[in-house]
């Protein structure tokens, strides 16, 4: 079992968006890892950045 706490930012910068991305995580019985964590964070923010780039 984990629990996380994310904040999200969206920044003008220049003529592009700027998201900074921020989580704070606890990890209690030894099986979720932050490694798996940041894992399916990272497939996550691949997907939103296709997904922008074909707009």
């Amino acid at each position: 079992m984990s629990v996380s706490v994310t904040t999200v930012e969206i920044k003008q910068s220049g003529n592009s968006t700027q998201l900074i991305y921020t989580e704070q995580g606890a990890f209690f019985d030894g099986y979720d890892i932050p490694e798996q964590r940041e894992q399916g964070t990272k497939f996550m923010l691949d997907k939103l950045g296709v997904e922008l780039q074909n707009e």
